[in-house]
C-alpha cells in the first residue's frame, strides 16, 4: 500500500470547511476532498462560515479571500483571535494572481497557509494532505506534552528544568530554573512561582551554584547521574537524579531523604555504640574474673588452714585466719553487689524511682555508716549542709553514689585526715561535693576514671581494696538523673569529686 493511499485512509479523521462564494469552485473543491475520504462541509460567505465553525469545529478551513460580506483575511483574523478556534488550520485561497506581499500579510494576520488559483486538483489535494500531516504531527506533540505534563505534575519527586548560564568564554557559571512541578514545593519548601526564572545562586542564597560541576558534566557528556548529597543551605539530604534533554539544559528530580539519612546515621551510631559496649563488657568481665579470683583464693586457702589447725586442736592463728576470710568475703560481696547493680543498669532492669529526698538527712545517715571506718583512720568528716535541702532523685541510686564517694575519700585519706561533704544550689542544679586531703590521683589514672574498660583500681592508704566498679556505677546513676559527675585531683594533695542533679521544675 502506497503512502498516499495509507494516508487517505486516515483522511476521514479530518473535518474540512470549504468557504467560497463561487458555486462551481465550491462544488469542485468539496467533490475532490470527499473523494479523498475527507469529512467535508461548505459555506458560501463569512456569516455562514462562522455558523458552521461553531457547529462542526473543523480541523481545516479553506477560505476564499474574496467573500461577498467580508474579506477573507479579516475573517481569518477573527477566527484566529478567538481562543475557541485559534487552533483551526486556516488556508487562504485566492482566484487571482497575488504578489508575495499580500501573501505575507495574510500569513502575518494568522493564516496558516496560502493557495493561489488556478491550481490542479492533484496539487490542491497534495497541499491539503501535507497540511494534514502537519496537523497530525502537531497533535502528537500536544498529546505528548499533555502526557508529559500530567506525569510532571503528578510526580511525588520534585522536578526542576534548568538552563545553564555561561560566561563569555563558554564556561558554566550558574543555572536558572525554567520550570518546576508542584511536588518541588513540598520537597524544597520553595514556591514554584518564586523559583521559576531564578538563578541558583539567588534561589539558594549561595556564592556559587550548588553542584554546578556535576550538572555541567551531565550537560557536556549527556550521561545521567544519580547521587545522594547533604545540601547545607537547607540543612537537608536529597536524592538527586540529573539528565539533559537538550543542549544547555538539564532536569533534576529530587527527593528529600533527610529523615531516612537520620535513621541510617542513628542506626550506624547504635551499631558503633553496641560494638563499643560489647568490647567494654568483654574487658570488664575479664577484670571482674581476675578481681573475684583473689578474695576467693584467700577464702579457700585460709579455710583449709583453719580446718588443718582445728584437726590438730591448735587454735593459734585461727582468729586471724577467720578475720582474713571475713574481709575477703566482704570484698567479694561488695564486688558482686556492684556487679549486679551495674548489670541491672546495662540491661534496663534497674528501676528508676525518683522521689523527694531530704539530702541533709540522707547524707548524715550515710556518714554514720562510715563512723567506725573513720574512727579507725582517725579521719574527720565535715558536713556543710543547709538545714533542709530537697532533691527529686532516686534514693537508692543517690545513696549508692554517696556511699561510694565517701568510701573512696576514706580509703585514700591519710591518718588523721579530713573529708568535707557539701551541697549547694547553683542555678538550675544542685552541686554535691566530696573532698579529701589524701594521696590524690596520678594523672595517668585520672584519665581512666569512670571508664569500664580500663579496670582502674588501686589499694587505699591502709591497703584497702576496691572493686573497680564504684565510680562506674556513680556515673551510670548520675546520668540516670540527667546530671554530670567529674573529679579534680592533685597527687599528694587530695581529690574532690563533684556531681550535679537538676532542680525539679515547678
Amino acid at each position: 500500500m502506497s503512502f498516499r493511499m495509507k494516508f487517505f485512509e486516515q483522511n476521514c479523521n479530518f473535518k474540512i470547511l470549504v468557504v467560497d462564494d463561487t458555486p462551481a469552485l465550491l462544488f469542485t473543491t468539496v467533490k475532490i476532498l470527499k473523494e479523498a475520504k475527507f469529512d467535508v462541509y461548505s459555506a458560501k460567505d463569512g456569516e455562514e462560515c462562522m455558523k458552521r465553525l461553531s457547529e462542526i469545529n473543523p480541523d481545516i478551513i479553506l477560505l476564499d479571500v474574496m467573500l461577498p460580506d467580508i474579506n477573507g483575511r479579516d475573517l481569518s483574523r477573527l477566527i484566529k483571535n478567538n481562543p475557541e478556534f485559534s487552533a483551526v488550520f486556516v488556508i487562504l485561497i485566492s482566484s487571482h494572481n497575488i504578489d508575495s506581499d499580500k501573501i505575507a500579510e495574510g500569513l502575518e494576520d494568522g493564516a496558516d497557509g496560502y493557495i493561489s488559483r488556478p491550481i490542479s486538483n492533484r496539487e490542491l489535494l497534495a497541499r491539503i494532505v501535507s497540511y494534514c500531516r502537519i496537523i497530525s504531527s502537531d497533535r502528537k506533540s500536544k498529546d505528548l506534552y499533555v502526557q508529559f505534563h500530567a506525569l510532571f505534575s503528578s510526580m511525588q519527586e520534585g522536578v526542576y528544568l534548568h538552563e545553564m548560564v555561561y560566561d563569555n568564554n563558554g564556561k558554566a557559571i550558574d543555572y536558572r530554573v525554567v520550570d518546576a512541578n508542584e511536588a518541588s514545593e513540598i520537597q524544597l519548601n520553595i514556591k514554584t512561582d518564586y523559583a521559576i526564572g531564578k538563578l541558583a545562586t539567588v534561589l539558594y542564597n549561595t556564592s556559587e551554584a550548588p553542584f554546578l560541576d556535576v550538572y555541567d558534566g551531565v550537560v557536556n557528556t549527556g550521561k545521567p547521574v544519580t547521587f545522594e548529597q547533604y545540601f547545607e543551605p537547607m540543612d537537608k539530604y536529597f536524592l538527586i537524579s540529573v539528565y539533559t534533554p537538550s543542549k544547555g539544559k538539564f532536569v533534576t528530580t529530587f527527593t528529600n531523604i533527610t529523615e531516612r539519612k537520620k535513621g541510617e546515621m542513628a542506626l550506624l551510631a547504635k551499631n558503633e555504640e553496641l560494638h563499643r559496649v560489647n568490647s567494654e563488657k568483654d574487658k570488664f568481665f575479664s577484670i571482674i574474673a581476675h578481681d573475684l579470683k583473689s578474695p576467693f583464693n584467700s577464702i579457700y586457702g585460709f579455710s583449709e588452714l583453719i580446718m588443718d589447725e582445728a584437726k590438730k586442736k591448735n587454735l593459734d592463728g585461727v582468729e586471724e585466719y577467720a578475720s582474713i576470710i571475713l574481709q575477703s568475703s566482704k570484698h567479694a560481696m561488695e564486688l558482686l553487689k556492684n556487679l549486679i547493680e551495674w548489670a541491672q543498669s546495662q540491661t534496663g532492669r534497674l528501676v528508676f524511682n525518683p522521689e523527694y529526698l531530704d539530702m541533709t538527712l540522707l547524707m548524715r545517715n550515710i556518714g554514720a555508716s562510715f563512723k567506725n571506718m573513720a574512727l579507725h583512720k582517725e579521719v574527720t568528716i565535715n558536713y556543710s549542709l543547709s538545714p533542709r535541702t530537697i532533691l527529686f532523685a532516686d534514693k537508692a541510686m543517690i545513696s549508692s553514689v554517696m556511699r561510694n564517694l565517701i568510701s573512696n575519700a576514706l580509703k585514700f585519706s591519710n591518718l588523721r585526715g579530713t573529708i568535707d561533704v557539701s551541697i549547694e544550689k547553683n542555678g538550675n542544679e544542685f552541686v554535691v561535693k566530696v573532698s579529701d586531703k589524701g594521696i590524690g590521683i596520678p594523672s595517668d589514672i585520672l584519665t581512666k576514671l569512670f571508664k569500664i574498660d580500663d579496670g582502674c583500681t588501686r589499694p587505699g592508704t591502709s591497703n584497702e581494696k576496691g572493686t573497680g566498679l564504684g565510680l562506674i556505677l556513680c556515673k551510670e546513676f548520675i546520668e540516670y538523673h540527667k546530671g554530670k559527675i567529674w573529679v579534680e585531683s592533685k597527687e599528694h594533695i587530695g581529690s574532690t569529686f563533684y556531681f550535679t542533679i537538676p532542680v525539679l521544675a515547678d
